[in-house]
């Protein structure tokens, strides 16, 4: 999509580095709670893998609320420069 506003090319960017977070971090917890996966991962011999899961949705985890943050901030940027009350917004 193509913006004239910088402001609005950058809230498009946040936009989309959000969805595509969330789109990672659920695909990873539906494979992780899928039942043999969760399964497999729980076995006493693999220490290491689950370890590995657990970092990954940490990581995951951490890039969404990064996301989220900034795309609010962006989203408050924009509101702001056009002179609009939040309150009105709604």
């Amino acid at each position: 999509m193509v913006f004239l506003d910088p402001r609005l090319r950058t809230l498009d960017q946040a936009l989309h580095t959000f969805m595509t977070n969330v789109r990672e971090l659920k695909n990873l917890l539906i494979l992780l709670s899928d039942g043999p996966t969760f399964l497999e991962l729980m076995r006493d011999d693999n220490h290491q893998e689950l370890e590995f899961a657990h970092a990954e949705v940490v990581r995951l985890l951490h890039n969404f609320l990064a996301a989220a943050f900034s795309l609010v901030d962006h989203a408050r940027r924009v509101i702001d420069d056009a002179g609009l009350a939040p309150e009105t917004l709604l």
